[in-house]
């Protein structure tokens, strides 16, 4: 388990397994001064929830191991006081049945991605205190934007800059050059399952690029990711077209984050 130094406002679980998201995540909560424990699937959620006191568990629904609703059902099963935590859903894409299931399963609410670091913040509030009542998470309505003409929204990765200045060595270039080495393997891999027929692992790897990509600001792509994961068993042609338009997406994408990477680092 990934954990962070002690600090004053208490302790946050983010079960998160891709890894840039774990790391803006993590730099939001501490910059706002909880202590943060980083685990990558639901068994590790289990054992550190079973063996600290949490005030937030952040759970991501999609994980490749046991689900986040499923991990839920079983923090719930824990002894007291390990089954009382509150437990918010955090992914991109709920389909149908999924909320019912996450509330079944004892999840408190639900925090749509990307999120805001202000919407986490938000969050973490509400259901730190006792006697919160359950229910949706609180979620803004999203700021009207054009659409798209660049691959990489630059506001985002402003924004993104200032959140990652939380201490020295990490900036957001390291943010960008994490996402640049693990996107290419992700793209070769949705290519490979969709050439398989596997619709299962298929829906799992364009869930995980498309949420890095929505979270660094690559809306075309993570919106291609997107129609992927909500139709892994469309049929074989519309998947390779599919699949050929990801990875274009992505040739453009990696170029606007290396001129990114190169604005910033002349800023720095």
């Amino acid at each position: 388990m990934d954990r962070a130094p002690e600090s004053t406002a208490g302790r946050v679980l983010v079960v998160e397994d891709n890894p840039v998201n774990q790391k803006i995540t993590r730099r939001v909560l501490e910059r706002a001064g909880y202590t943060v424990d980083v685990v990558p699937n639901g068994r590790a959620a289990l054992a550190a929830v079973a063996k600290s006191r949490y005030l937030v568990v952040l759970m991501d629904c999609r994980l490749e191991d046991i689900d986040g609703p499923e991990t839920a059902r079983r923090i719930r099963a824990l002894p007291e006081p390990a089954s009382r935590v509150p437990i918010v859903a955090c992914t991109g894409t709920l389909g149908v049945g999924d909320e019912e299931r996450c509330r079944a399963a004892g999840m408190n609410g639900y925090l749509a991605k990307p999120f805001e670091p202000a919407q986490l913040l938000e969050t973490i509030a509400r259901f730190a205190t006792p006697g919160a009542e359950g229910g949706p998470a609180p979620a803004r309505a999203p700021r009207a934007k054009a659409e798209a003409s660049t691959a990489v929204d630059a506001d985002v990765l402003e924004m993104l800059s200032k959140v990652a200045s939380l201490k020295k060595g990490a900036s957001v270039i390291s943010i960008l050059d994490l996402y640049l080495r693990d996107a290419p393997a992700r793209v070769a891999r949705i290519t490979e399952l969709a050439s398989a027929g596997d619709s299962a692992g298929l829906a799992q790897a364009a869930h995980s690029l498309k949420s890095s990509s929505a979270t660094l600001g690559a809306r075309r792509l993570a919106a291609l990711c997107a129609e992927l994961e909500l139709h892994p068993d469309m049929g074989a042609a519309q998947a390779r077209h599919l699949t050929a338009r990801i990875a274009e997406e992505w040739l453009a994408v990696r170029a606007e984050m290396y001129s990114a990477r190169q604005r910033l680092k002349t800023r720095s």
